[in-house]
């Protein structure tokens, strides 16, 4: 028998990810993380596609659903956005964080499962 289930996983507001402190905290896990500069677009794709597979849904501060966009759209025309957004203080790309700060949410309610 399959289980239907689905988990919620909040994404960060439009306001955090503009926030210096949540930016800050957010670029010292992506130097920690040590995931390659060219290889990101291909991780958070894999990640999404895998909380999709056990059922996670994404949702805004307020409850509304957040409709995935497809990785390769979002990140086109720029394979090199982890660098940008290391070294600058603001968004260039709002979506790109929301998606970089999304990988971080989905492993850390996959570990939170696991702990349990």
């Amino acid at each position: 028998m399959i289980k239907n289930t689905h988990y919620i996983v909040v994404l960060a507001s439009d306001k955090q990810l503009g926030d210096q402190n949540y930016r800050r905290r957010l670029k010292d896990a992506v130097r920690l993380s040590g995931i390659p500069q060219r290889a990101w677009r291909n991780v958070i794709q894999d990640s999404f596609l895998y909380a999709d597979l056990i059922g996670i849904i994404f949702v805004f501060p307020d409850g509304v659903p957040y409709p995935v966009p497809m990785v390769d759209e979002v990140w086109i025309r720029n394979p090199r956005y982890i660098r940008e957004f290391l070294q600058s203080r603001r968004s260039s790309h709002l979506e790109r964080d929301r998606m970089i700060d999304a990988y971080f949410r989905i492993w850390a309610f996959v570990f939170s499962q696991v702990a349990q």
